[in-house]
């Protein structure tokens, strides 16, 4: 359970990008900013794949918060999530790139807390219904409490955000949850105006 919440702890500092976006009067400020991020996590993880030392060191660091698939070299979350987090400030409206930064954030951490601690009904790939509950519970309840969107495109968003947190594609939930609730989302909007 500790290794679990040192590991979100990553979704809480990315909270700070839709807090910064929300607030930022300059869209491309926030764009520029995130290549930069995205760039750095990118040569990051170069330097994983060709430097044996930089490697070796790396996981000494962080081995104890990654998980078994990044510690054999594969993308990290963190880098999914910074790479996710500008592609929905490119591609969204400010307040679903908001929204859908803010599912993936908290409502994959609530998923993984709640999941971990009080979980007993698995239901896909090891994880819980008690999890994927509070993964959808947590991202509806913000999105029309706190980000103030309409009940139904937060509706749509938080089920799709719950559905590709929970379901293994093959793909990580880093990269889909925000991008495929916020395409959602935006569907709502764009073709059932309400």
């Amino acid at each position: 359970m500790l290794k679990e919440i040192q590991r979100k702890i990553t979704h809480l500092i990315g909270l700070v990008i839709p807090i910064l976006y929300h607030y930022a009067d300059n869209k491309r400020f926030i764009v520029v900013g995130l290549i930069f991020v995205a760039w750095l996590f990118l040569c990051l993880e170069i330097f994983r794949y060709v430097v044996p030392d930089f490697s070796s060191s790396f996981l000494k660091f962080l081995s104890p918060i990654l998980r078994s698939h990044e510690k054999r070299g594969k993308v990290l979350g963190s880098t999914y999530f910074v790479l996710s987090s500008l592609l929905s400030v490119i591609l969204f409206p400010q307040k679903i790139a908001v929204t859908c930064i803010t599912f993936l954030g908290l409502g994959d951490l609530f998923a993984a807390i709640i999941g971990k601690k009080w979980g007993r009904i698995r239901i896909l790939s090891g994880k819980s219904l008690e999890g994927s509950l509070a993964c959808f519970v947590t991202c509806f309840v913000v999105s029309i409490l706190v980000i103030k969107i309409k009940p139904i495109v937060g509706l749509f968003g938080a089920v799709a955000a719950t559905a590709f947190e929970l379901i293994p594609i093959g793909i990580d939930d880093n990269l889909t949850v925000p991008l495929m609730s916020g395409f959602v989302m935006w569907t709502v909007i764009e073709w059932a105006p309400l």
